[in-house]
Order: structure tokens, then C-alpha cells, then sequence
């Protein structure tokens, strides 16, 4: 296991913008139809990790968009897919890579913000959780809005019952916030957001 991690953070320091590409990509794990959770832990803490070397903390907003780009070809692939169903393949390109480019820009700032007003540890993961809930609310509303894939989606319908309460925005901040929890550098920190949700 060992070997792994240490050739994960060489692939990280080498390869930055592809990592940040590929852990936003691997995010896309915990939505239907996999719903498997432990995977937006591994990609959202594994990103303000990675932050923290030399390497990556010089652009933030640089690798904050290709994580974002990962993200959104990951989950987005199903509209070049339907391009292609109703015979616009010429179109497709922009199903794959135009959108979740565009889409990107919005969390591009997400990354740069958090890095330039906050130190690694509690503060970093409130203020990212918080900057990326933003961050949906923004894109689920600014030109006519596009809400696909917030985070508070992942959940089974069980839990998805608290959008009653705190609406999909809410849950949304406490599935970020429960990601991002990890990368805190305390033990309480996660514990707390595991037992709250």
C-alpha cells in the first residue's frame, strides 16, 4: 500500500494538471449508478492534499479547472451521447469537451480562492466546501442554470430526505464538507462530519 501512495505522489508531482484531471474524473464514481461514496472522499481530499506541494500551490486555479474538467467529462458524457442519437454527431465534441470546458471555469476559482485565504487544516476544508457549494448554486442558476451532478446528489433516497429540510444546496455543503473532511489534518474533524451526516 505503501508503494502505491508513494507512486501516486510521484504521478502527482510530475503529471499535476493530469492528476488533478484524473481525480476529478474518478469523483464521478459516486454518482448513480455506483453510488460508492469513499470515492469523492479519496478525489476532493486528495485534491487539497495535493495542493499543499510546491508544485501544485504556485497555480491553483490552473489545476482547480482541470480538476473541474475532469469532473464535468466524467459525468457529462451522456450528452455526446444523446448528440449522437438524434444525428448530430458533428456536435459531439462539444457534449465532450466544450461544455464541461466551460463548465470548469466554475471551479477554477474554488481552488485558487480556498489556496490563497486559508492554510492547510480546518479552515482550508470549511472554506473550499463553502466556495464550492457557492459555486453550484451559481451554475445551477446563471444562464438559465445547469445543476447536474451537485454533490448532494449522491446520496440514497434516504438521506436525500434532508433536502427537505436544508434543500439540495445544504446537502450539498455537508457532502463536500464530509469529503473534504479528511484533508483536515485532524482526527476529530472527520468524525464529526461522518456522525452529523
Amino acid at each position: 500500500m505503501h508503494t502505491i501512495l508513494l507512486k501516486t505522489l510521484n504521478f502527482a508531482k510530475s503529471y499535476p494538471r493530469a492528476a488533478a484531471f484524473l481525480l476529478g474524473g474518478l469523483s464521478i464514481l459516486y454518482f448513480a449508478p455506483f453510488h460508492f461514496s469513499p470515492v469523492g472522499i479519496i478525489s476532493f481530499s486528495g485534491l487539497l492534499y495535493l495542493v499543499n506541494l510546491p508544485i501544485w500551490s504556485d497555480r491553483p486555479y490552473l489545476y482547480g479547472w482541470w480538476f473541474g474538467f475532469g469532473y464535468f467529462v466524467g459525468g457529462l458524457y451522456w450528452i455526446a451521447n444523446a448528440l449522437k442519437t438524434v444525428g448530430l454527431w458533428y456536435f459531439m465534441p462539444l457534449g465532450w469537451f466544450g461544455l464541461p470546458a466551460f463548465l470548469a471555469l466554475f471551479i477554477a476559482p474554488i481552488l485558487g480562492l480556498t489556496i490563497k485565504y486559508s492554510h492547510p487544516g480546518v479552515k482550508r476544508c470549511l472554506l473550499f466546501a463553502l466556495l464550492w457549494s457557492v459555486a453550484e448554486y451559481a451554475r445551477g442558476h446563471v444562464l438559465s442554470g445547469f445543476p447536474w451532478n451537485l454533490n448532494g446528489y449522491t446520496w440514497s433516497l434516504e438521506v436525500l430526505q434532508l433536502t427537505s429540510a436544508l434543500g439540495i444546496y445544504g446537502l450539498s455543503l455537508l457532502t463536500t464538507l464530509l469529503f473534504v473532511s479528511f484533508a483536515s489534518q485532524t482526527k476529530k474533524f472527520p468524525i464529526t462530519c461522518v456522525v452529523f451526516l
